[in-house]
């Protein structure tokens, strides 16, 4: 799927949804969705990710730091 075609499904979805209505202030981008989503699948998916998939999935370089995912991973996988 071209990037401008998934842009204005994303756009139309967003504005379907209301959710401006209780964000009236909030950026809506694919930022959210993609560290949410790898999030989700390094922390609680039922068959998790490992950080190189996550990093191949979610379009990070190899020189991009993902400390905040490994901080907020090892502060869940403490207890």
């Amino acid at each position: 799927m071209p990037q401008s075609t998934w842009k204005i499904l994303f756009n139309r979805t967003i504005d379907n949804s209301k959710i401006y209505l209780k964000y009236p202030r909030a950026h809506f981008s694919t930022h959210g969705i993609r560290r949410g989503a790898a999030q989700w699948r390094s922390n609680y998916a039922p068959k998790k990710w490992g950080m190189h998939i996550i990093k191949w999935w979610g379009g990070w370089s190899a020189g991009e730091s993902v400390s905040r995912l490994f901080e907020v991973r090892s502060r869940i996988q403490v207890d």
